[in-house]
């Protein structure tokens, strides 16, 4: 793992491979954890932990003031001069000291104020340290130097640390103190790393600096980062104040399932895309094509992945959490529907309207969605709980959505959306969820057998529909298939 900010640019293959390793770990590291974890935890403690993690969140995005968009993009400016990049890298090092003093601060102050988090403060003090090492760990100076390799050696290195330790310190229900602790053992270790390694390659300094000079551009993207926070921790901050704790418990387990499918389809569409690229190389439309694909790419995977979790939700909630998590199966099959109108959104947010520099008008689509998702909750969370808030951010969600969908415009809408596929993909997916229901009602056969086999089978169901209706998406991934490894 090298060490050197100032080494050749690496390629883009290799930034590609060790920042898509990171993403991986993001995904795999739940699927290893968290079945054991709800076990040994169970629902009260597992709510107890999701809340506090939760309302922390929103003090983090305000001590980052919007330094891992800002800070990426500063160092990427300064990085051929190393002296304007030392004295940029330690004004936004001083900004950050500042600013996560004032959000613990200001933590403190909120977790006393309310009666159900003072009565848990030794957890919400953990959680609050989170503050300052997700605030100061400088990832931001390493992605702007493009040092993808080391970021990605330091997380599998750490996350596996995390992985043994977990399992040999967590041990009884209660230890989920222990548990929130090492979530702030690896953003310490994260934190002395990168300083550590900066220290070796740039000298910080913290006299005749100018940091102040940076809040009017840190400003925007700091209400942004808060904005979205906002409104993706609304759920758990009502489940805290007007529900059980073991709503929260069980509704963390769905929410963490469609969070996972969520990444997870969003790798498979960024995996896919260069592989379909090669194939528009000698198209004049070749952008316009992309982008189609690009979309198709996700509505392939998502729309079924739905339909399919409401199938068999009541047996994933089982093998993932235990029995007594049984419960979850009600917000589960309401999260499902979260996941292609994330995978949407997002795909719109990210593919047009930051191309098109439309920030502000994101500004308002969250906006939108905190009121939507809030006034939602209000009415949802003490009657219905864990359901009550799954329906809140689904309501939320398809609020965003629609904003987005708006600030598109309904040219691009209509260029980027092939209705063609998405009928094929919805029928598909209809098909889908039915075998896998199917499969899921049979008796006789081990659980984990059964989740599988439903699995299987209703994907492979699903190809074979759109092969046979001749989807020209589905041909396309089969024919760039062909060309890779002919």
């Amino acid at each position: 793992m090298s060490t050197e900010l100032h080494e050749p640019k690496p390629s883009i293959i290799s930034n590609f491979l060790f920042s898509t390793l990171s993403t991986f770990l993001t995904i795999l590291i739940p699927l290893l954890t968290y079945p054991y974890v709800a076990r040994i935890l169970g629902p009260e403690n597992l709510g107890r932990t999701g809340i506090a993690s939760s309302f922390t969140n929103y003090f983090i995005a305000a001590a980052q003031i919007g330094l891992p968009v800002y800070g990426v993009r500063l160092v990427a400016q300064r990085r051929s001069d190393k002296k304007a990049l030392e004295r940029a890298v330690s004004e936004l090092v001083q900004l950050s000291i500042a600013s996560s003093f004032l959000a613990i601060l200001a933590f403190s102050i909120a977790v006393m104020a309310i009666p159900k988090y003072r009565s848990e403060w030794n957890l919400f003090l953990v959680f609050g340290l989170t503050i300052m090492t997700s605030a100061m760990n400088m990832d931001w100076l390493f992605q702007g130097m493009e040092r993808f390799r080391y970021i990605g050696v330091r997380n599998a290195i750490l996350q596996v640390l995390f992985v043994v330790s977990l399992f040999l310190f967590v041990r009884k229900a209660s230890d989920y103190i222990v548990y929130a602790f090492l979530f702030f053992a690896v953003g310490f270790a994260t934190m002395i790393i990168n300083y550590a390694v900066a220290r070796r390659n740039i000298k910080l300094g913290f006299k005749d600096l100018s940091p102040l000079k940076h809040i009017g551009s840190i400003s925007v993207i700091t209400l942004f980062s808060f904005l979205v926070t906002a409104y993706t921790n609304l759920d758990f901050l009502f489940l805290s104040l007007f529900s059980r704790i073991e709503e929260a418990g069980f509704y963390s387990i769905s929410i963490r399932i469609a969070r996972i499918v969520i990444a997870f389809m969003a790798t498979l569409s960024t995996v896919l895309m260069p592989r379909l690229s090669t194939l528009a190389e000698t198209d004049k439309e070749e952008s316009t094509r992309l982008l189609q694909n690009s979309f198709s790419a996700i509505a392939l995977f998502v729309i079924p992945a739905a339909f399919g979790l409401v199938a068999i939700a009541d047996d994933l909630i089982k093998v993932f959490a235990g029995a007594q998590f049984t419960p979850a199966v009600t917000s589960m099959r309401i999260t499902a529907w979260i996941i292609p109108i994330v995978a949407f959104s997002n795909a719109l947010q990210m593919q047009i309207l930051i191309p098109q520099q439309k920030e502000k008008s994101m500004l308002v689509s969250f906006s939108i969605g905190i009121l939507v998702t809030g006034l939602v909750l209000c009415f949802t969370v003490k009657p219905f709980g864990q359901a009550g808030a799954a329906m809140g951010m689904l309501v939320g969600e398809a609020s965003v959505l629609v904003a987005h969908t708006y600030f598109c415009g309904k040219k691009a809408i209509l260029t980027i959306f092939a209705r063609k596929r998405l009928f094929h993909y919805l029928a598909g997916g209809v098909l889908c969820g039915l075998v896998a229901y199917c499969i899921s009602q049979l008796s006789g056969v081990m659980l984990i057998a059964r989740l599988i086999l439903a699995i299987a089978i209703s994907a492979f169901f699903y190809f074979i529909f759109l092969l046979v209706v001749k989807d020209d998406f589905a041909i396309l991934i089969i024919k760039s298939r062909h060309k890779n490894t002919g």
